[in-house]
């Protein structure tokens, strides 16, 4: 940058230089016609021309011009200083048209600008001036000039090293904390002023970008320490079934054992699946498919597949659903609802009461899922939304603890939410909304459709681990 406007500089003192170069011809050009004229008008002020050519080549501080006087005839009648030789001799413009740029040469090497007139009793005078003195003060303006430019571009490229030493500061720390930067360091921010200027703006997105990573690498390793911990389990039980199968040889030993194998691994199945569902919806890189759905439909439906099962140990299912039409995802609002249900067979008793109530209000849809069970203590309530969250035993029943922060997950992906209170029937009462099928359509439509993915069914994924199942 300094070094372009150096160039700049200089390239501006020469373009000056020869504008000067030009304009000191045409003066030249000027002084010709005026010496001509003066010698020519010699009569009318009662001189002879002679008396005229003396008293201008006298005006003159340096080298005075060249004048040769001709008669009527073309016989030279006499030569006022030495005469230039023929090579050195450039006509003067007496016109009115300017010098052009590729003149300015001229103005070195000895030239001189010649011009003649008729006198009034037919006689000629030649007149050729010297353009010496011009280029003389010529070359002191150009000197002043590159003194000048020389300076100011020395300055000029001072002030630029600074500036851009001052300017590229934060962008050389930058790069020396982008260059520490790996996954064991990913919590260095740079400096920023608060000045809003273009390198604030650069540090600031490089912070976003560092702390996206940052957050993304927590989210890749919360991942693989929920894995962990959540496999171990399953894992040291097929393990230890195995060991102890394989010691005793026994047939029906093996074949139980293969059973709890299997049902091991589908445990494994589903808790993976789980996972990676509920990170990719809190990664936000989940698209839904959606489409209009029949939401009382589905509810039955889940209700057909859970009955026997809430049959089996004894507890009532009640179902009251007036939702009717929304526009959501079908595979996961069956994920929703399948969660909520497994969740009340697990934490309610023999002979309590779950109920599933939908309805349409102003702006959205409403399920309600009621049972007459323990209930959920007030300040547990946020806090069985989270991964792996499990309460006191008197509300254990097994399970991942994935259930319900994916529930709420699909809900609020949908742009709803899930939230858990206290239930009329004395239990706890978890509420589930939806936006209006309309309004999200036209959300839908405003967005782009990424690639498509691939989801398992949620009934497939989640069945009654209690009691016996039928299909819908």
């Amino acid at each position: 940058m300094a070094g372009v406007m150096l160039l700049s500089i200089l390239v501006l003192c020469l373009g000056l230089s020869v504008y000067i170069a030009v304009e000191s011809l045409e003066e030249g050009d000027r002084w010709v016609g005026h010496g001509l004229e003066l010698v020519a008008s010699a009569e009318a002020r009662s001189a002879t021309p002679e008396e005229a050519i003396e008293d201008l080549r006298h005006s003159f501080v340096g080298t005075p011009p060249s004048v040769r006087l001709y008669d009527r005839n073309g016989e030279l009648l006499r030569t006022f200083g030495p005469w230039p030789a023929p090579g050195r001799l450039v006509p003067s413009t007496l016109g009115d048209d300017p010098r052009s740029l590729r003149d300015w040469p001229l103005l070195w090497g000895g030239h001189s600008l010649v011009g003649e007139r008729l006198l009034a009793d037919g006689g000629r005078v030649e007149f050729a001036l010297p353009v010496s003195e011009l280029a003389s003060e010529t070359g002191e303006v150009v000197r002043a000039l590159l003194l000048v430019g020389v300076l100011s571009a020395l300055v000029s490229l001072f002030i630029g090293i600074r500036i851009t030493s001052h300017a590229l500061g934060p962008i050389r720390e930058a790069t020396g904390i982008l260059r520490e930067v790996d996954a064991r360091h990913l919590g260095s921010r740079l400096a920023t002023r608060g000045s809003g200027d273009p390198v604030d703006r650069h540090a600031e997105t490089l912070n976003k970008v560092l702390a996206d990573i940052d957050a993304s690498f927590a989210r890749v390793r919360s991942f693989g320490s929920d894995v962990a911990h959540e496999l171990r389990t399953p894992i040291n039980r097929i393990r230890t079934l195995s060991e102890v199968a394989l010691r005793s040889g026994d047939p029906e030993e093996l074949l139980h054992t293969l059973e709890t194998v299997r049902e091991s691994t589908e445990d494994v199945s589903r808790i993976i699946e789980s996972l990676l569902l509920l990170y990719e919806i809190n990664d936000e890189a989940f698209t839904l498919e959606r489409e209009a759905i029949d939401l009382d439909a589905r509810i039955l439906r889940s209700v057909d597949v859970y009955g026997p099962s809430f049959e089996e140990r004894g507890i009532e299912l009640h179902v009251d659903s007036t939702a009717g039409t929304v526009y959501a995802d079908r595979t996961l609002i069956d994920r929703i609802l399948v969660n909520l249900l497994s969740n009340g067979l697990r934490h309610v008793r023999r002979g309590d009461v779950v109920e599933i109530t939908g309805f349409r209000r102003e702006g959205g849809v409403v399920v309600s899922v009621d049972d007459s069970g323990p209930g959920i203590p007030a300040e547990e309530r946020d806090r069985i939304f989270d991964r792996f969250a499990r309460l006191d035993p008197a509300r254990s029943g097994g399970g991942s603890g994935l259930g319900l922060a994916l529930a709420r997950g699909i809900a609020r992906l949908h742009g709803g939410d899930l939230q858990v209170g206290r239930s009329q029937l004395g239990g706890a009462r978890f509420v589930w909304t939806l936006p209006d099928a309309g309004v999200e359509r036209q959300r839908a439509e405003r967005r782009s459709s990424p690639a498509p993915r691939t989801t398992s069914s949620p009934l497939g994924a989640q069945p009654a681990r209690t009691g016996g199942s039928r299909s819908p």
